[in-house]
């Protein structure tokens, strides 16, 4: 029987919600159970109407005066997290506490004893925190602020919920596919990447926003068979309210460390191995399924590969990479090929064939790259742009000199101990067994990526061009503005001292000392004397 997600013996999406509103003798309203029977065969629009409707009830409980809402997760808490965001309660994503955290509402945990809060974690979990946290849940205490040999005991045993029940709840044959060489696989993960594929074994999200940063390396190196599962951009003293790569709050600036994590053929970590030893600013560390092992790290050392500074703390670092902590997820990496992916194959086939050959050969890798300045960036763009000038030859049909570039390049003599990206690193292995076509068409890629690129500029500074003029017409425009209102106001003062002095009261001839004529003495008087005259 091939095991996919229809698989009998799971109930069906509303069959736990129906035993569950039974147990608790509840009635469920009409439209309720109707909207239900539309969407009863997909968990995934289930869980979303669930939220939908949820979110609905809490607006009403909050516009009638509420002012408190409990929710019990029933370890649903991402489905509770939903209708949290979706009624606005929770703070934007650069607000998050701690790197690794999604979002605020995965806080920090603290042991009751009144032990420290978690502020550390192994980067090998950011994509499969709920894996991480059921594994140290039996910890006494948790890491805060350094990652040392003080740590809490060894890691607990995956449970079988976490490996092989807990998968997509959709038709993983239908989601990667049904591949027949590894070459499938490669596009599998590139799609990925271009979110077309929702989900891996080992990253539960789409990827973190960070990642748009170096999408288009990570999408050229699963294309060549370098598999990526967890990666990080380097930093350099960004706030930390930055809406990609911020966390911690506002008044900080944050740091990391280049940092990609792949798997990938032992015939492939043999070049890529041969670079990497003549670059002392990349640490590298290399396991397969078997327990081969290759590094070029210290035993027990422990890095850390994100940090900030923020006022009136310590320096914090909630992510590291450590050896340790590295062979343990290693066997749960390498478990997720079997439990996860080729189990949705039936036995024997050729898709589950190649997921096994993939677990059963491959290495998981991660490399992390010390130099995280801004110099270094410079010099791994100009590595990067002679790179791909070579490419340009051979693009350009120059195959004699291709051959004789190639040579030098094998030699590698001329950059022993130099810092080097790690990508631009991938790129020269990747390219140098690259034949003139091969070559061709990787320079075109890239020209077309650069035009894109070059036209977003254009259009950007088109913008920036025709906001400057705008701002300059305006600045204008108000200038003029302030002039007339400066000189409306000097008018209307003018006006209001000529009505000043016209309504003023003639007091010179009382301040002399003389009277003012008797026929001017009183309108009475003249009235008298006028009716007196008359008689």
């Amino acid at each position: 029987m091939i095991r996919g997600e229809t698989d009998s013996s799971f109930p069906p999406p509303t069959g736990s919600f129906r035993k569950f509103t039974s147990w608790c003798k509840t009635s469920v309203p009409r439209h309720i159970e109707k909207a239900l029977e539309k969407v009863k065969d997909d968990d995934e629009q289930v869980k979303a109407f669930g939220a939908e409707e949820a979110i609905r009830v809490c607006k009403q409980l909050l516009a009638h005066g509420h002012k408190t809402l409990h929710f019990y997760t029933l370890n649903l808490e991402t489905t509770v997290t939903s209708v949290v965001e979706g009624l606005g309660l929770l703070p934007q994503p650069n607000l998050r506490e701690l790197s690794w955290q999604r979002h605020k509402a995965m806080g920090s945990r603290t042991r009751a004893k009144g032990g420290p809060t978690e502020e550390v974690r192994p980067i090998f979990w950011a994509n499969r925190q709920t894996s991480y946290v059921s594994r140290t849940n039996a910890w006494d205490e948790f890491p805060n602020g350094r990652w040392g040999d003080s740590r809490s005991p060894a890691y607990g045993e995956l449970s079988h919920y976490y490996l092989e029940f807990k998968r997509p709840k959709v038709d993983r044959q239908k989601l990667w596919g049904l591949p027949t060489k590894q070459e499938d696989v490669y596009d599998v993960f590139c799609a990925f990447l271009d979110g077309k594929v929702s989900s891996l074994p080992w990253c539960e999200q789409a990827p973190a926003p960070e990642t748009s940063a170096i999408a288009s390396n990570l999408k050229f190196l699963n294309l060549n068979g370098y598999l990526t599962i967890n990666s990080q951009p380097a930093v350099d003293g960004r706030p930390s309210t930055d809406p990609e790569v911020g966390w911690g709050g506002p008044g900080g600036f944050v740091y990391q460390k280049a940092y990609v994590e792949f798997f990938c053929s032992p015939l492939k970590l043999k070049a890529l191995k041969e670079e990497l030893d003549r670059h002392p600013n990349l640490s590298y560390h290399a396991v397969n399924a078997a327990g081969e092992e290759y590094t070029n790290t210290q035993g027990g050392r422990v890095n850390a590969v994100t940090w900030g500074v923020f006022p009136g703390k310590e320096i914090v670092q909630p992510t590291v990479v450590d050896a340790e902590s590295f062979g343990i997820w290693k066997d749960e990496a390498f478990e997720l090929w079997l439990t996860q992916w080729a189990s949705a194959y039936e036995e024997g086939s050729a898709s589950r064939n190649v997921i096994k050959e993939i677990h059963d050969s491959y290495f998981l890798v991660n490399i992390v790259d010390e130099n995280f300045c801004a110099d270094h960036q410079v010099a791994a763009a100009q590595a990067e742009a002679n790179l791909s000038a070579v490419a340009a030859a051979g693009a350009a049909g120059a195959a004699g000199a291709w051959q004789e570039g190639k040579g030098e390049e094998e030699r590698g003599e001329g950059d022993v101990g130099i810092p080097m990206d790690i990508f631009a690193l991938f790129k020269r292995v990747i390219t140098r067994h690259f034949t003139p076509e091969q070559l061709e068409h990787s320079s075109l890629n890239t020209l077309r990526e650069n035009e894109n690129l070059f036209v977003l500029v254009k259009e950007l500074k088109a913008i920036n061009q025709s906001t400057t003029t705008e701002n300059k017409q305006l600045r204008a425009q108000l200038v003029q503005i302030h002039k007339e209102l400066a000189d409306l106001k000097a008018e209307m003062n003018r006006i209001r001292m000529r009505g000043y002095e016209s309504n003023k009261p003639n007091t010179f001839l009382l301040s002399a000392g003389r009277r003012p004529a008797a026929a001017a003495a009183s309108p009475s008087a003249t009235h008298g004397n006028g009716g007196a005259a008359s008689l």
